[in-house]
């Protein structure tokens, strides 16, 4: 665990300057692109760069960068740093997942864009572009790209509706490799592409299986049911002969296994009996997994052999960033050549290329360099327990020289809710709120993901209702640590986040001064009726574990049928196309408000789907947001609730 008195040094590097990581003196804090006073755009605003990596040769990197609206595909030669070739799809088409196919092209797919929190919807379009000249093409239709052949540079492995098809990157000729055994499947391939180990869904049983290309057939490896645990396939070993999975079949949180080809053996090599594996780590180049990173709080690092050489190269990477997260994202074949993240509560994500040879490190990019880490408010990691004795653990963040003490404070619930979590890093929202004067509060109430898997199914049919209770517990626990003004607090969350943020009010009418509902989902029944996540088999069974079935029960649990209890003003924002949370959520709660008489202001976006992804529109709401904050709780407000709140407490601690 680092210690909280360390902050993340800037590094005094101009664009690809290299310094040694052996130097001995923590280098001199770097002179700040940022402007002095931040406005709203400058939080919400696409950083300059999304995602990256090199080239299996190291001669390139592949960027995806902001632009109109829309992203666009970069790449950049490496020696100096040039641009080399730039891929802008059609209008509305946005570049997801990309990848390289060898040391000189890249494939990528395409999809539309369905809103800042929602899934892409895929374009169903495949494309193949050169990396040392602008030269582009179609490969097909209904594929997606699976793995690379180092040793085949003409040919890569796709998903060509529902089978395993080798593809020439040249004339776009396929070869049957195998049919995909189940729907929804992770596949996982040897470097020759001879071997694929998949796993997915079959009659609604998790199953495991492998696929040996000299008999031509699967073998099930494993079946087991939802619910009782996920094997997710990581990588194959550098020997070929073994692979490693995560698994939570056989305890709550994910471990990292070593598996073995013949024999069939499995064997466990880390596990944290508190909270699953955040990203496993492995040596440059190389797919031998040696350590793991996690999130109990702050982030830390867990290596299998801590005098190996991973657990080297880690130490040395994180000497100039003290209380940081760092973390290999791609690398060279040969491991000569890393591409390192850099990021913390206070800074944004900064990409390094690391020369393992020379022990030198370049800065590339700053996906933010207008955000000044100095104006930033640290996120601080906070346990409590909840009424029925459960540990909950999440985030408060302070404003700087804010006192700290009797503070307006927002609540913010995330969104998912199931397998989502709050984690320690960069938050544009919560520095945004920071940086206006608020406390924030974050806690990763029970269902939620990353504390294993009987954690998560702590929430399952339980929205609105012990879900909440833990929000509420969460909120009453600043009040007593003396953090937040039990006279200006307000609820505030998107999705699922949005839900809770109205449920908190109505459970709670005294405890809150005011509630902003994003895209929130008010009518359970619609979410059963209209969702897009009904649509397939697996995530009608995800809303009937989630939700329940019982209709008189999920309307008891939703906000439109409990207007009534609402006291305190709402802002509710919503996209007209949102297709996860329909506007039939925000429709039948405004109607039920008006008949009730309750004040309320809104924010609509006819164009937007679930949540807001223009810059424009990013930029109108939160300072609807910011505005609605302070006219509610950003002075001191008349002392209410303070009786109310003493028997709420009262309440609370005799459960």
């Amino acid at each position: 665990m680092w210690e909280r008195s360390y902050r993340c040094l800037a590094l005094t590097l101009a664009l690809c300057n290299p310094m040694s990581f052996a130097d001995s003196e923590a280098p001199a804090k770097q002179e700040s692109e940022a402007p002095a006073k931040l406005s709203i755009a400058d939080f919400v605003r696409s950083p300059q760069v999304s995602a990256a990596k090199i080239s299996p040769d190291g001669h390139y990197l592949a960027q995806l960068t902001p632009e109109d609206g829309g992203n666009r595909l970069e790449i950049l030669e490496m020696e100096n740093f040039t641009l080399s070739a730039a891929y802008r799809m059609r209008h509305g088409e946005l570049i997801t997942a990309f990848d390289w196919a060898n040391n000189r092209k890249l494939v990528w797919n395409t999809a539309f864009n369905g809103g800042a929190f929602d899934v892409f919807y895929d374009t169903e379009r495949f494309y193949i572009g050169r990396a040392d000249k602008p030269e582009l093409n179609v490969l097909g239709k209904d594929e997606y790209f699976l793995h690379r052949l180092p040793d085949d540079q003409s040919h890569v492995l796709v998903n060509a509706a529902g089978r395993i098809s080798r593809e020439g990157l040249e004339n776009g000729s396929e070869s049957l490799v195998a049919d995909i055994p189940f729907s929804d499947t992770d596949l996982l391939f040897d470097r020759a592409g001879h071997t694929s180990l998949a796993i997915g869904i079959d009659n609604a049983d998790l199953v495991t299986a492998l696929w040996n290309s000299e008999k031509g057939k699967w073998t099930e490896l494993r079946r087991s049911r939802p619910g009782k645990g996920i094997v997710a396939p990581l990588s194959y070993a550098d020997d070929q002969s073994h692979y490693y999975t995560s698994s939570n079949v056989d305890a709550p949180t994910s471990g990292i296994y070593l598996n073995d080809l013949t024999t069939g053996d499995s064997k466990l090599l880390f596990r944290d009996p508190q909270v699953d594996i955040a990203e496993p780590l492995a040596m440059p180049g190389s797919g031998d997994i040696g350590g793991v990173l996690s999130y109990p709080g702050y982030p830390e690092y867990h290596f299998f052999d801590e005098h190996g050489p991973l657990a080297t190269l880690y130490a040395k990477l994180r000497i100039p960033f003290s209380h940081c997260a760092v973390l290999i994202v791609s690398s060279s074949d040969d491991g000569r050549y890393a591409l390192v993240s850099v990021q913390s509560d206070t800074r944004p994500i900064e990409y390094y290329l690391f020369d393992v040879k020379a022990n030198e490190a370049s800065l590339l990019q700053k996906s933010r360099p207008w955000i000044d880490p100095a104006l930033m408010s640290e996120m601080s990691p906070i346990t409590f327990k909840a009424r029925d004795g459960l540990d909950l653990r999440g985030y408060v963040t302070l404003p700087k020289n804010s006192g700290n003490k009797q503070l307006p404070l927002v609540v913010l619930p995330h969104g998912g809710p199931h397998g989502v979590r709050d984690m320690w890093g960069f938050d544009q929202e919560v520095q945004l709120l920071a940086y206006h004067g608020y406390a924030v509060l974050q806690i990763n109430y029970r269902g939620s993901g990353g504390y294993g898997r009987e954690f998560e199914q702590l929430g399952y049919g339980r929205w609105g209702t012990v879900m909440q209770d833990d929000l509420t517990d969460a909120t009453l626990w600043a009040i007593q640590q003396g953090i937040a003004d039990p006279d200006r607090i307000c609820i505030y969350g998107s999705s699922y986040g949005g839900y809770a943020a109205l449920m908190g009010v109505i459970r709670e009418p005294d405890l809150y001064r005011c509630a902003i509902g994003y895209a929130g989902a008010y009518d359970l029944t619609v979410q059963r009726k209209k969702s897009d996540t009904m649509d397939t088999s697996l995530g009608r069974a995800y809303i009937d574990d989630a939700l329940g079935t019982d209709a008189a029960d999920l309307k008891a649990r939703s906000p439109v049928y409990n207007v009534d209890r609402i006291k305190v003003p709402l802002l509710l924002i919503h996209g007209g196309r949102d297709r996860r949370v329909p506007i039939k959520n925000f429709k039948e709660l405004t109607s039920a408000l008006d008949k009730s008489g309750k004040q309320y202001e809104t924010l609509i976006k006819d164009e937007e789907g679930h949540g807001f992804y223009g810059l424009n529109n990013n930029i109108e709401l939160y300072t609807r947001l910011l505005d609605f904050l302070d006219r509610n709780i950003g002075n001191k407000r008349p002392n209410i609730a303070k009786a109310n709140l003493r028997s709420l407490q009262e309440s609370t601690e005799s459960h």
